[in-house]
């Protein structure tokens, strides 16, 4: 039942039948909550700190760690993509969040706790939608919305696991994204109840009025509480547009494209006045959007003056992100690696994290949600999608493999409303309308269910893998480098091992003074060199090195001998390696 059903004054009462149905329905529901909740806390929180790191997650908690304590300036005039030790290409509040994390768990760089901030986010930005959609739809769809969101798998950019839960700037931005666009429902159901008041007619003539006195004071009365009630909807739709600026400001403050997500709703706001064709209405909504636009530019400001002077900040972020736009980034997917992917390579990334099966069930059920409901909820959560869409997919020249993940709430909440869609049909039959209801519920959910599951006992295996168990490896065998190392960026070794040296060349006319090779599995972007490869070949012929770890990502061989350098000639009998393996 949706809000207006509700709350509509000609809603049968409900009789003790009712009631007595009730019950068991609300017990269902409640055990359904929990079950989810204690799902998503599993799917979000579990073996949080275990698995491998990603590329920006120390750059970006050592971000915070400075953030907090005022270890930072203003940046200097922007020249070049070199990479500050600040960020300051990128906003500073989901790093303020990962440097008061830090401080609360009392460790410096602590990976761990700025993780635990990203999970947190992801599990608020699930129950804010399930919530919305729960008041503006019905419970059920709410729930499915919000379960869809926090247990779903979505691995993107090498993440082991969810992508929520790394210390990203991504998920924080996902949070406050979702709120700008259930801000600006409110605020649009809040004018819209202030315009529909102020133009109910008098339903009295004035003859009758001059006749029937006692009534003309009833009516007079009635009247001025509906005047009373339009100002005070009229305060409210004020109060929820500087709120949704707000919010927009918290999400531009924690990624700089997480604004996007309210311009669609924002621009039917406006087109909804446009319509109306009533001059009071028109001023009110474009002085409310105009307050929104002040909050929100002015809040991103001031996200900047703890660290820095918010004028040169911005300016070093514009110029950083314009020049990486119009440079390019290399990807790799499809098979190719290039610079300027085409415009549906945020597509492909979303479609390959989730997997062609779950992709298939999020789209049709997302498309009968558009076309079996066709209403105003189903219209605002497509408009929320409108301008990120048009911008990563047409403006941007930049498309990393993780992009898409903070633009998926809206779909899922499409996704969850065409679910319900279809089971309430199913209910509304003649015959048999409660099992064949349970049994299309049953049938529907059987694909999220089972890949849910399966993503809970991966989380469940997640273990240390790659550079990661370096250390302990290395130490178990007595090993302390040099590293002769190809394919492993030295990012991850910097993180694990940064007082072993390592080295990814080697000379020929000379023995190689290492004690572990490491030789990471073929993987998109990466080709390995083939000299490394031949130095394996060569001394595991001659007992010069012997494996001792083997992993979905890289084996490891220790020196149990004097190495010997390969010739031209057994560097060339390698197999080629291509920057496209694994894409």
């Amino acid at each position: 039942m949706s809000e207006t059903q509700q709350r509509s004054p000609l809603a049968r009462p409900a009789t003790a039948a009712d009631q007595a149905r009730r019950g068991p329905r609300d017990a269902l529901f409640a055990a359904a909550c929990v079950l989810v909740g204690a799902w998503a806390l599993f799917q979000n929180f579990f073996k949080i700190g275990t698995a491998p790191i990603l590329a920006d997650e120390p750059v970006y908690t050592t971000a915070g760690w400075r953030y907090l304590y005022g270890k930072v300036s203003s940046p200097p005039p922007f020249r070049s993509q070199a990479a500050t030790p600040a960020n300051f290409e990128h906003p500073p509040l989901a790093k303020y969040l990962f440097g008061l994390a830090q401080r609360l768990s009392g460790t410096p760089a602590d990976l761990t706790a700025s993780r635990c901030v990203s999970a947190a986010a992801t599990v608020l930005a699930a129950v804010v939608a399930g919530v919305w959609l729960a008041r503006a739809a019905s419970r059920w769809p709410g729930l499915l919305a919000a379960g869809l969101l926090a247990v779903l798998p979505q691995p993107a950019g090498g993440s082991d696991g969810r992508f929520g839960r790394f210390a990203m700037l991504d998920p924080l931005a996902t949070l406050f994204m979702v709120l700008s666009v259930v801000l600006a429902w409110e605020w649009f159901r809040q004018g819209s109840r202030q315009g529909s008041r102020s133009r109910q007619p008098s339903r009295q003539s004035p003859r009758r009025w001059s006749r029937q006195p006692s009534r003309q004071w009833s009516r007079l009365g009635s009247r001025q509480s509906q005047l009373q009630s339009s100002r005070h909807s009229g305060r409210r739709a004020w109060v929820l547009a500087v709120a949704t600026g707000g919010a927009v400001a918290l999400a531009a403050g924690a990624k700089e494209n997480g604004w996007l997500g309210a311009v669609g709703p924002v621009v039917l706001i406006l087109v909804s006045a446009a319509r109306s064709r009533r001059g009071s209405v028109i001023r009110a909504r474009l002085a409310q959007t105009a307050a929104a636009v002040v909050v929100a530019v002015a809040g991103f400001a001031a996200l900047y003056l703890p660290i820095s002077d918010p004028i040169s900040a911005i300016r070093y972020l514009v110029g950083f992100q314009t020049t990486h736009s119009s440079d390019g980034h290399l990807v790799g997917f499809a098979g190719r690696v290039t610079s300027r992917p085409p415009w549906w390579a945020n597509l492909w990334f979303a479609g390959h994290g989730y997997g062609s099966v779950l992709s298939g069930f999020i789209v049709v059920a997302a498309l009968c949600a558009v076309v079996l409901r066709r209403d105003l909820l189903v219209g605002w959560c497509a408009a929320s999608l409108a301008a990120p869409f048009v911008f990563h997919c047409f403006i941007a020249h930049v498309a990393l493999s993780f992009y898409w993940v903070m633009w998926t709430p809206m779909v899922l909440v499409l996704a969850a409303l065409g679910v319900c869609e279809v089971v309430g049909r199913a209910a509304r039959v003649r015959r048999w309308p409660v099992p064949l209801a349970a049994a299309t519920a049953v049938a529907l959910l059987l694909v999220p269910e089972l890949e849910g599951v399966e993503e809970s006992v991966a989380t469940a295996q997640i273990h240390p893998v790659g550079p990661e168990a370096l250390p302990a490896l290395m130490a178990g065998h007595h090993l302390s480098g040099p590293i002769v190392s190809t394919g492993v960026a030295g990012w991850e070794y910097s993180y694990y091992l940064p007082s072993v040296a390592v080295t990814t060349s080697i000379r020929e006319d000379a023995s190689v003074p290492a004690d572990t090779i490491v030789v990471a599995k073929p993987q998109c972007r990466d080709a390995l060199d083939p000299a490394v490869r031949a130095l394996v070949a060569v001394n595991e012929a001659s007992g010069g090195v012997q494996q001792i770890y083997s992993d979905a990502t890289m084996t490891v061989y220790a020196v149990v001998g004097t190495l010997k350098a390969p010739t031209p000639e057994q560097v060339a009998d390698q197999p080629p390696s291509r920057d496209t393996d694994g894409c």
